[in-house]
């Protein structure tokens, strides 16, 4: 079974994962869940 940790990003010395977060309409796109999306590595 594949993983979030199975697709990183590497990008020089940084590395990324495809982490999607929002929905239309539904008002969940905060500027919190957005920095923890990257604080997690998230793109």
């Amino acid at each position: 079974m594949k993983k979030l940790d199975d697709f990183r990003l590497m990008f020089g010395k940084r590395e990324l994962v495809p982490i999607m977060i929002g929905g239309m309409g539904v008002d969940i796109s905060t500027a919190g869940l957005a920095l923890e999306a990257a604080r997690l590595g998230g793109i």
